[in-house]
This record gives structure tokens, C-alpha cells and sequence, in this order.
């Protein structure tokens, strides 16, 4: 190989060594690929809904009624000279029935629906620090599916923030809280999903509901819906099972307007005379009774009460609880709010005179009389101008053996006994008509047709008071229920032991 040859095949090497080379420090020298970027951060788990869980969670409570069913009662034919007791531990087959209820007032005062005490038996409520304490029914509404109750010892308890229901929105979301079927306090999800609704349930007919679609389960009857803020605007009370997430809540207006009626309707014993409409934070006074000792006093319409018996009202609720508390025979201080000025007044709430026992034959048989009549009508008829059909005795009040096929009515006569003082509450549910009278005071009046619920009051002094209950049925499904709440007793129905002629 000549020597030109040589050269070029070295230079030629040597071009390739540099190329090489200066591929290679191209590699080492270029960058590295840019690091992977970090993913989003995952939402927190934190929510609103959480935050609320935990705010109202202490304002909800789990109820529950323990019921012995088929315990033996008193034989028909013993005498009832006088009540008898009930027996030392109870007997029957033990039913636990659910429900839930949302805490208003400081001292234990709750709302729930009335349908939740529909069965008798011992009452608790499992607050937020699992403890069981005893509940007594305040006040009962089965017409709108309303009950006040009280929980008996504990507290100071923490009320739940009070919303409003008159502007609410469809689609807005809220919460349910409640115990459904007894598994423990529970939360669900939905929105608002119809406003003014009307639905039957087996308890009442129940107009301007508000619809959800958040769960409303057997046991979750009583508990609170809730908006976004934690708020109480309704009260869950039933669902459609015909179809899915379907739930009804009586709107907290409504609520708020009936409470004042139930506190102070005579239930306790006292008629202030006023009016009131409640508001979360005040109470207003909308009317007084014309020639009470409230107007003589100087109440106005427009007042807004601020302090009963020197003590400071921390809302609407805690005025109408004072003024069910106020005392008989007491002048009471109550200052209010009116033009902007502080005005002290004083005057002393009238209170249901007692009435007086009356006694018997000194051999009183158990039961009631019962006289059948029939006919067809659509109101109670007047009584005294038919003819009996039949005449019996019953051992309770119940239409038992003197229904029939076709219209009919009964008329039981006897006498109750009251084992003490105070405001008794009776109340009728009826498939159709119904009254009660306590000696010639009309105390309860359920007329008309369908099925019905109604109560009254009768301060009663102890011993025995003359009882008249009348009862018609178109002939569809007659039947016939009365129930009492005593003094420090929870309603039941009006037991034989109680009941002679």
C-alpha cells in the first residue's frame, strides 16, 4: 500500500476516533429527562358534611319504648274500689320500638313526632355519650305527628341551632340524623326534592311537608333535617315505601308556630292568656285575652318578652318553657321589649281550677255501662232521643262485642279514678266520632268521620270523677281507643283498674 494510501486510511480513523468521541461526550453532556411532574393533591377527607356530623351530633337523640305485650290484666269481675297497682316487673313478650328526636332546650327538652310514643312502656333516649335516660312525654300532637318530651335527669344538654323552613330551596342539600331501626345514630346525604307536599300516613294526614331524598328509615321518625349550616328546618316524620327516597319532614315553621299551643294550652295547669310567636331568638306576643289578668296587666300585642321572673330568655323556646313553669297563685315579673324600651310588668297567670271528686255507690263493679244504639250518621247523633239497641257492660273502653255490622253508636258511662292531683290529658283515637266528658265538661272532642285523633285536659283532684264517652261508626272498620296522661305518668291507654260504675 503506497503511502498516500496510508494516510488517508489513518486519516480516515482518525475523523471516526473524534466522531466517536464527540458522540460520546454528547451523550454524558445532554441533559436528563425532566423528573415526573407530582400528582394533584387529594381532596380532604375533612368535608363539610364531617364538620357537621360533629357539631349536631350532641343535639340528637335515640329513642327508644320498651312495651311487654300479654301481660295478664285484672279479671273483669273484680271490684274496683279503687285502682290497683301495677305489677312489680313486667311481664309479656318485650317489643322494642325506635324512633329518634333532636334536642331544642338546655334542659332535655326535645322534639320528635308523636307517632314515636304511639306504644306504651318504659321511654329513654341514648345521647351522644351513649348513657340511657328516662323520657316523659311535655305535650302530644297526633294531628300534625308533633310531640314535646323531656329527658328526666342529666344536662345541661346542648340545644341544636334553629334554621327556618319558609324560604327553602329545591335541590338544596341536606342531612338526615337518626336511628333507623335501632342501629345507632346515623347521617345521610340528599337534597331538597319537592316543597308543599301532602301524604297519609298511618297517624295522620300531614299537609305542606317538605320532600327529600335522603334516607327516612323505620326508627329515623323524630329525627332532624338539616341544612348545609347545621340548622333544624324540618322534622323527618315518614317516606313513600311504595317507591325509593321518598322521605317527608314537617317544616320547623310549623314546628315552632304549634309549640306554643302545646306548652300552654292548660296541659300544665296555666293559661297566661298570651299569645305567642316563637322565633329562634325571641318570642313575640301576638294577642292577649280580652279581659285577663295578662291584659289588665299591660300586655300588648308586639311585646317581645325578655325575662320571667328576672331571668334573661336565651330565645323563643325558653320563653314558652318560663312561662309553663310559672307558679299558681304568684304575681310573676316579666319584663319585655317594647318601641326599643325595657317596660316591667307584673301580673298572676290564671290556672285550671280543680275538680272536685265525687263519691260512688260504696259497691262500685268494674267497668263502664254501655249502651248500643243504631243507625246511620255522619256526626255523633243526640243520644238522648234514640232508643238503646242493647245495654252491657264492658270491661275498658273499646267497641269489643257492641260493634256490628252497619251504623251504630255507643254511649259508656261510669266513673275514672284520678289517683292524684293535677292536670290530667285525655286523648281519643277513633274511626269516626268520638267525645268525652268528665262529669258534664266536654274534655275531649274527635266528631266527624275517617279516623281521628284528639285530646283535652281536666284538672282533676284525687278520687273518682263521672266519665262519659259517646262513639259512632258508619260501619267501616269501627274502633275505639282512649288514652290518659297522670301526673307524673306517661300516657297509656285508660286501664281497667281505673275505670268503675
Amino acid at each position: 500500500m503506497n503511502e498516500p494510501t496510508i494516510l488517508k486510511v489513518a486519516r480516515g480513523r482518525l475523523a471516526a476516533a473524534c466522531l466517536a468521541t464527540l458522540l460520546a461526550l454528547t451523550v454524558v453532556a445532554a441533559p436528563a429527562p425532566p423528573a415526573s411532574q407530582p400528582a394533584d393533591p387529594p381532596p380532604p377527607r375533612r368535608t363539610w358534611v364531617v364538620d357537621l356530623y360533629e357539631r349536631c351530633r350532641p343535639s340528637v337523640v335515640m329513642l327508644e319504648t320498651v312495651e311487654y305485650r300479654g301481660s295478664p290484666s285484672r279479671p273483669a269481675s273484680r271490684p274496683a274500689s279503687r285502682p290497683q297497682s301495677e305489677p312489680s316487673a313486667p311481664k309479656g313478650k318485650k317489643t322494642t320500638h325506635w324512633g329518634s328526636g333532636v334536642i331544642i332546650h338546655r334542659d332535655g327538652y326535645l322534639l320528635t313526632n308523636s307517632h314515636c310514643f304511639r306504644h306504651d312502656g318504659r321511654r329513654r333516649a341514648t345521647c351522644h355519650d351513649g348513657q340511657k335516660r328516662d323520657v316523659v312525654i311535655v305535650a302530644d300532637d297526633p294531628e300534625h305527628d308533633l310531640a314535646l318530651a323531656r329527658i328526666v335527669d342529666g344536662g345541661p344538654f346542648t340545644p341544636i341551632r334553629v334554621g327556618r323552613s319558609h324560604d327553602l330551596m329545591v335541590g338544596e342539600p341536606v342531612v338526615t340524623m337518626g336511628n333507623p331501626f335501632g342501629m345507632g345514630l346515623t347521617l345521610s346525604l340528599g337534597i331538597i326534592s319537592a316543597l308543599n307536599r301532602n301524604t297519609n300516613t298511618d297517624y295522620a294526614k300531614l299537609s305542606g311537608m317538605i320532600m327529600t331524598e335522603a334516607a327516612a328509615n323505620p326508627g329515623t321518625s323524630g329525627g332532624p333535617l338539616l341544612n348545609v349550616r347545621g340548622e333544624l328546618i324540618g322534622i323527618i316524620t315518614s317516606r313513600k315505601t311504595e317507591g325509593d327516597n321518598l322521605g317527608f319532614a314537617v317544616p320547623v315553621d310549623h314546628a315552632w308556630r304549634r309549640l306554643p299551643e302545646l306548652l300552654l294550652d292548660g296541659r300544665t295547669g296555666i293559661l297566661p292568656d298570651l299569645q305567642l310567636e316563637l322565633g329562634p331568638d325571641e318570642a313575640k306576643i301576638t294577642g292577649v285575652s280580652k279581659g285577663s289578668a295578662a291584659e289588665k296587666a299591660g300586655f300588648r300585642g308586639g311585646d317581645v318578652l325578655v325575662a320571667i321572673g328576672g331571668k334573661p330568655l336565651a330565645g323563643g323556646i325558653d320563653a314558652a318553657i318560663e312561662l309553663s313553669r310559672m307558679k299558681t297563685g304568684q304575681d310573676v315579673a316579666v319584663t319585655v321589649r317594647r318601641a326599643g324600651k325595657k317596660v316591667e310588668l307584673a301580673f298572676r297567670p290564671r290556672w285550671l281550677s280543680g275538680r272536685a271528686p265525687e263519691t260512688p255507690e260504696p259497691k262500685l263493679q268494674s267497668g263502664l255501662t254501655v249502651q248500643q244504639y243504631a243507625g246511620d250518621w255522619k256526626k255523633l247523633p243526640d243520644l238522648d232521643a234514640l232508643k238503646p239497641a242493647s245495654t252491657g257492660t264492658a270491661a275498658s273502653v273499646g267497641v269489643g262485642e257492641f260493634g256490628r255490622k252497619g251504623g251504630f253508636a255507643l254511649r259508656l258511662k261510669g266513673f275514672i279514678h284520678a289517683d292524684s292531683d293535677g292536670v290530667h290529658t285525655f286523648r281519643l283515637d277513633s274511626n269516626d266520632g268520638s267525645r268525652l266528658y268528665v262529669g258534664s265538661d266536654l274534655a275531649v272532642e274527635n266528631d266527624g268521620t275517617g279516623q281521628r285523633t284528639a285530646r283535652g285536659h281536666s284538672h282533676l283532684k284525687a278520687g273518682w270523677h263521672p266519665i262519659t264517652i259517646v262513639y259512632f261508626s258508619t260501619g267501616d272498620k269501627p274502633s275505639l281507643k282512649a288514652f290518659w296522661e297522670c301526673p307524673n305518668q306517661p300516657r297509656r291507654e285508660i286501664p281497667a283498674a281505673a275505670l268503675g260504675h
